[in-house]
């Protein structure tokens, strides 16, 4: 083989694999164009829920309170705390807002119990308890700010895969028989959603243990009479991620 055609094939191969690595750098060059564009979108998330809740007081079996519906509304932010994805297709970030649960209890057991013996008749008039007024009884409403740390996972398209725990300090507030309570809540969620595009959806679970004055509940109270009192939820939800920016 002649040496002009050994120049000119190896002159050949150099332009290929010359040709072939900047285009590769293009295209690496164009991804965290794209990527970044994805992640400046729909920041803000609206949600609502149906919520699956309990009431109990600890160490006390009786004293046990399963929701019979319950409603969530949640609004919030993510902040995220980097320019670039890390590798490529995930950030991590910082979620804030405000959310609203309120949750109807069915009895516990000890009010099943009196209501057995016909204490739910009895009425400063003597008459049955109107229907209106058995309505509002067993509601906890609870309301706060959150913020907490999340992970977005871009992995293809539209799709974004969102993980968080967040502190949610909240105004509890408590309708238990006739008896009305409000406190502090520390609660602590947690949970994940899917969205692709706009739509997302999702699951949540939270807890608090508070101490509230009740009345009803004197006699497992303490000597300050507050009786230690537990919430857990678990929220389905499905929900809206907006906002250009």
């Amino acid at each position: 083989m002649r040496l002009s055609y050994v120049i000119a094939i190896a002159a050949a191969l150099f332009i290929g694999i010359d040709s072939f690595a900047a285009a590769g750098s293009e295209s690496k060059s164009y991804e965290p164009e794209q990527t970044s564009s994805f992640y400046n979108k729909r920041k803000t998330f609206l949600y609502f829920g149906y919520t699956n809740q309990s009431l109990e007081a600890p160490g006390h079996s009786d004293y046990t309170w399963d929701s019979k519906y319950g409603a969530n509304l949640t609004v919030g932010r993510t902040s995220y705390l980097h320019r670039k994805p890390i590798a490529g297709i995930m950030k991590f970030g910082l979620d804030y807002g405000m959310s609203t649960n309120v949750a109807k209890y069915n009895n516990a057991p000890y009010q099943d119990l009196m209501n057995s013996g016909g204490y739910e008749d009895d009425y400063e008039s003597g008459e049955e308890i109107p229907e209106i007024l058995k309505s509002f009884k067993n509601f906890q409403v609870d309301a706060g700010l959150f913020i907490g740390p999340s992970l977005t996972i871009n992995p293809v398209s539209k799709l974004r895969i969102s993980l968080y725990g967040r502190f949610l300090p909240s105004y509890s507030a408590m309708y238990l028989s006739e008896d009305y309570s409000g406190c502090f809540a520390p609660f602590i969620t947690y949970g994940a959603n899917i969205s692709w595009g706009v739509i997302s959806v999702g699951v949540e679970a939270k807890s608090a243990t508070m101490k509230r004055s009740i009345p009803e509940l004197m006699e497992i109270s303490d000597y300050k009479d507050n009786t230690k009192l537990k919430t857990s939820a678990v929220t389905f939800y499905i929900g809206f991620r907006i906002g250009k920016k």
